[in-house]
């Protein structure tokens, strides 16, 4: 009892890995070690030979038999041993020759880091960087992206605190890089000499003109307005169908349109055309790059060093990225991908089941239910929108807002009907003479509407500021934002306005009409609710919903109207 109280032991989670791989024969002999080195560590039966090509000086090997050594922290002050590694003798000296281990003095974690020599210090902390982004090689950056630097308003010990080591901040920092996917994809494709050009269907241009071309192929069948381009987006795109016997054996599970075999051949034709014709005009379309990539990859035609990849907004990015994200990755591992996303927000046409990608998260999936932007009583008003509205967990699953609630309160959203647009505004302008304008951000629904909104409350000498995917505005400059809602995904403010939320203008009405195919039409409807939702949750403290003529069914009237 009295040798339990003079020291502390304690083991290593990786040395469970280490043991597992070695021989039976030698598993009973380090259990034989382990139990004399946990009931008395200095021991003079144990022998710790100290080894001048290590880099951390308190690593120590302890012999287990003639061929086999073990990995112990031997500590030169305090009472605290560790038992590291095990391994045959040339394998567990490898392990531990440029091995660091410290006990992080803010989390009380050990932390077990590779060092690396001086000159690569010196140059992850000046910011050097190769052509691939990793913890051994730094992801590129450009004199030209005048993007602020990952954490760059974060104190150095706010970030100790989360467990980055102290003397490796520079280093760590310099070695992550935050990037849109697209752009991340459009490099790594353009660097490995890729023939094509890759265009948005909503930017229209070539992509039409094409599609309409392979579309009067399929004439002669009766399907509903926008029938093909949505089978085009949610079934060939979405599971990779390049050939008939692909197209054949796809699941339509969700399509409103029952098709026989008969029709399905015919309607392949006009999918076979279209890619006859876009691979003629060297074009593709996102999905299919996403496809080339992967393919690049598991080819070994693109290497990309990255160990890990955290994924951010999950539930807007399509089975066909997560594949790719998964082939660069490689074999699954621990901690190679981190992913997060919310089903209740996904405001475009893609549904991704994570497990038709590679991507495991059966058992290790965690539901995050307490909000810590938002008051209580905007969350309960904004997840009010979604009720009887069935979401999917990312991997098939059923997710509801059951049990979510936030630490902050204050008041429920306030709703002002009108009886014009211009007393709408009137409305707008007399409550923002409360409120910090740079605090402050109003959305619509549509840029159109914004940009009416922006002249309106211009010519009433209110400075506005608009929110476009190129915008870098810091909190210093003053005056009042302006974006689409789908503009506004991502970012948060004290007060937030939603304008134009009449009957005419949410839902949108083009985006729910642009098919007659019933499950279609369903699901772009929960789309307009999950972009409302998004839209009203960016707000901190305070919410003004705004509308002339009629206010949209998807919300309470207010009790009073001016």
């Amino acid at each position: 009892m009295a040798l339990a109280g003079r020291f502390k032991v304690a083991i290593y989670d990786n040395f469970l890995e280490s043991f597992a791989r070695i021989p039976r024969a030698q598993q009973k002999k380090v259990n034989a070690f382990i139990r004399k080195f946990r009931h008395d560590p200095t021991s003079a039966a144990i022998n710790y030979e100290p080894i001048d090509s290590f880099i951390d000086k308190r690593l120590h090997t302890v012999r287990i038999d003639q061929a086999y050594r073990a990995i112990v922290r031997k500590p030169e002050q305090g009472n605290v041993y560790l038992l590291l590694w095990v391994d045959h003798h040339d394998d567990a000296m490898r392990w531990a020759r440029n091995k660091k281990v410290e006990v992080h003095p803010n989390t009380g974690s050990l932390q077990v880091l590779s060092a690396t020599d001086s000159k690569a210090d010196n140059e992850a902390a000046s910011g050097a960087s190769s052509k691939t982004g990793s913890l051994d090689n730094p992801a590129p950056t450009s004199s030209a992206d005048k993007t602020p630097p990952l954490f760059a308003g974060i104190a150095d010990y706010e970030l100790a605190r989360l467990g980055v080591p102290a003397n490796r901040l520079s280093e760590v920092m310099a070695r992550i890089d935050v990037i849109h996917l697209d752009k991340w994809v459009r490099d790594l494709l353009h660097n490995a000499g890729y023939k094509y050009e890759v265009l948005w269907w909503q930017h229209g241009g070539k992509l039409a003109a094409l599609w309409a071309q392979a579309e009067a192929l399929g004439a002669g069948l009766d399907m509903p307005q926008g029938f093909f381009r949505d089978e085009w987006e949610l079934v060939v795109l979405a599971q990779g169908c390049d050939c008939w016997e692909d197209y054949k054996a796809a699941s339509r599970s969700g399509r409103g349109v029952r098709m026989s075999r008969a029709q399905r051949q015919e309607a392949w034709a006009v999918f076979e055309e279209y890619r006859h014709l876009l691979n003629k005009h060297s074009l593709r379309e996102p999905e299919d790059a996403l496809r080339d990539a992967a393919r690049l990859v598991e080819n070994g035609k693109i290497r990309v060093n990255l160990r890990s990849i955290v994924v951010d907004e999950a539930q807007d990015m399509s089975t066909n990225a997560f594949a790719l994200l998964r082939a660069v990755i490689g074999q699954e591992r621990p901690n190679d991908l981190f992913i997060v996303g919310d089903g209740h927000q996904r405001i475009y046409r893609k549904k991704v089941v994570l497990g038709r990608a590679g991507v495991n998260i059966r058992g290790r999936g965690r539901r995050l239910r307490i909000n810590y932007r938002t008051t209580d009583e905007i969350r309960r008003y904004a997840t009010a929108l979604l009720e009887g509205v069935e979401f999917d967990d990312l991997d098939s699953g059923d997710d509801s807002t059951r049990g979510y609630r936030s630490l902050l309160h204050g008041n429920a959203p306030e709703v002002v009907l009108t009886d014009s647009f211009e007393a709408e505004v009137d409305a707008i302008a007399a409550w923002l003479e409360d409120v910090e304008l740079r605090r402050c951000c109003l959305v619509s629904r549509t840029q159109k509407a914004l940009q009416r909104m922006a002249q309106a409350l211009s010519g009433r000498g209110i400075e506005v500021i608009l929110v476009d995917a190129k915008t870098q505005i810091g909190d210093d400059k003053d005056g009042l934002r302006l974006a689409t809602m789908h503009r506004v995904k991502g970012l948060e403010y004290d007060q937030m306005i939603i304008a134009g939320a009449s009957g005419d203008m949410v839902p949108d009405g083009v985006t729910v009409g642009r098919s007659s195919d019933q499950a279609v039409r369903r699901d772009a409807e929960i789309m307009e609710r999950a972009l409302l939702y998004v839209a009203i949750t960016r707000a901190r403290k305070a919410v003004l919903i705004t509308a002339h003529g009629s206010l949209t069914s998807w919300l309470p009237k207010p009790q009073q109207a001016p």
